[in-house]
């Protein structure tokens, strides 16, 4: 049965794992604590065992804090969704200038990769949402970039 992990993730992107959070090291190259809450697991039909965990982002004495960046903040983070691969995780993010709540769903990552991927993949959504300005505007520019996409396809085609 899986067991809670601890990581610390480092301003160049890389991070350790560790299972108490007395063991994690706290210096100045961290920007991210995060503890893994063991959530459930899955077997393969080969017997191979993964791990899947509800993730919380926490300080370096293992308090749960809330992640912000510009004007958005992460408040919950829902369990992972997975079995033999990673089906997403929603993310409930705050827009501290509205003060409404919305929910994203990450999507990249592996059993082996998700902690690398959860980080990028963060950091890189909200500051595109702070880029933006709001939620709102955040889902227009998907949308006209997608459209223009579509577009390029369908010219190029003809």
């Amino acid at each position: 049965m899986g067991q809670d992990r601890f990581f610390a993730i480092f301003s160049n992107g890389e991070y350790t794992s560790v299972h108490s959070l007395e063991s994690l090291p706290k210096n100045d190259h961290v920007v991210m604590y995060i503890h893994g809450h063991f959530n459930h697991e899955h077997i393969t039909q080969g017997g191979t065992c993964i791990s899947w965990y509800q993730f919380e982002i926490i300080d370096k004495i293992g308090q749960a804090q809330n992640y912000k960046l510009g004007n958005f903040e992460v408040i919950k983070i829902h369990p992972d969704n997975g079995l033999f691969r990673f089906l997403g995780r929603q993310i409930d993010i705050l827009d501290n200038r509205l003060g409404t709540i919305h929910h994203y769903l990450m999507s990249r990552g592996t059993a082996d990769t998700i902690i690398r991927e959860f980080y990028h993949e963060l950091i890189d959504f909200m500051q595109q949402l702070n880029t933006a300005g709001s939620w709102q505007a955040f889902r227009e520019i998907s949308d006209l970039k997608a459209e223009n996409e579509q577009l390029k396809r369908i010219l190029k085609k003809q």
